[in-house]
């Protein structure tokens, strides 16, 4: 009770302190740059299907301090600048390739002249219209009865998740460790189980739809959106055998540029899961700009074809994102 109360009252001083324009006081920046990782954007900071969808007008929000703060600058180019010359830098991710990084993200980033990079896969070669987690997530939504997978039982929680007990496992970090085809068969097994199309439904399509070749050449033709990769069927890369990785990688770099008619040279790893194996053949085919989520290997932090990434979600306000973006600078 009592930590909760000195938590409240941190988040209280920290408001009045941005409010005011003096926030600086509380950080002491001991890097330079920092790499921001959204995923989807929506109108409402939806959380009930999962926690990846933050609205258009904290998006906003947070751009119109960023550029105020910071010098915001194109994914690729924070790579190449100095780590001493007294500035911030600040790079914008998006991961998953969603539509509504087209309807929401776009508009916003062209009103406000800042750039991004939108990290797409090649995953609609495979006849698949949706990314597996956003299909458990929201078939699990809608799901009323426990569904039984492999011989296990997995209860609906009071979060909108399914939940095995025995494993003390969620459904979707249960599929995630299975391979790509099987993650399809239960997304179709847990789809009749709901008795319901909860994907044909409008009003979800901002929480799953990814975007089309001709959207993705939209996004392209943008002047403040670049467009990396995020493989081919957003697997993670570290836990599939290597050779699978790197068909993964070439196939969606060679879809990526016959569609935007621009060479591919960045990725961001699904998950971030990575290996070094995996970031050195990366580089042997021209992708030498590479987003983790955070480093998973100690010399990573040296490398400088490998950089982390903060990921900003709605469970917070936007002050409190902003205090994380500046928490980043001082790490």
């Amino acid at each position: 009770m009592i930590n909760r109360i000195i938590d409240k009252l941190k988040r209280e001083y920290r408001s009045f302190l941005y409010s005011i324009g003096k926030e600086q006081s509380l950080y002491r920046p001991t890097r330079n740059k920092v790499i921001l990782c959204y995923h989807g954007v929506d109108l409402s900071n939806r959380r009930d299907f999962n926690y990846r969808f933050i609205s258009q007008a904290d998006f906003k929000a947070t751009l119109e301090y960023l550029k105020k703060r910071f010098t915001v600058v194109d994914a690729e180019e924070i790579f190449d600048l100095p780590d001493n010359d007294g500035k911030q830098y600040v790079a914008i991710t998006f991961d998953d390739g969603y539509v509504n990084n087209l309807k929401y993200a776009k508009p916003v980033l062209e009103e406000l002249q800042v750039p991004a990079t939108f990290y797409i896969t090649a995953i609609r070669e495979e006849n698949k219209e949706i990314l597996w987690a956003d299909a458990i997530d929201i078939l699990s939504f809608y799901a009323d009865q426990p569904f039984k997978l492999d011989g296990h039982t997995f209860t609906k929680t009071a979060y909108g998740k399914l939940h095995c007990e025995s494993l003390n496992q969620g459904l979707n970090p249960y599929v995630k460790a299975l391979p790509f085809d099987r993650k399809y068969e239960v997304i179709a097994q847990l789809k009749d189980h709901v008795k319901a199309d909860p994907f044909s439904d409008p009003k979800n399509a901002d929480y799953w739809e990814l975007v089309t070749k001709e959207q993705i050449k939209e996004c392209a033709d943008s002047a403040y959106v670049s467009v990396g990769t995020h493989s081919h069927k957003h697997n993670n890369l570290a836990d599939i055998d290597f050779d699978a990785a790197k068909q993964e990688i070439a196939f969606s770099k060679t879809y990526l540029e016959e569609i935007i008619k621009k060479p591919v040279r960045s990725i961001a790893y699904p998950d971030g899961s990575y290996t070094r194996e995996v970031g050195d053949y990366c580089t042997s085919i021209g992708i030498d700009k590479q987003y983790a989520v955070s480093y998973l290997h100690k010399e990573d932090e040296q490398d400088p074809k490998v950089l982390d990434r903060l990921g900003l979600y709605p469970d917070r306000s936007v002050i409190e994102q902003l205090h994380q973006i500046n928490q980043e600078f001082c790490k």
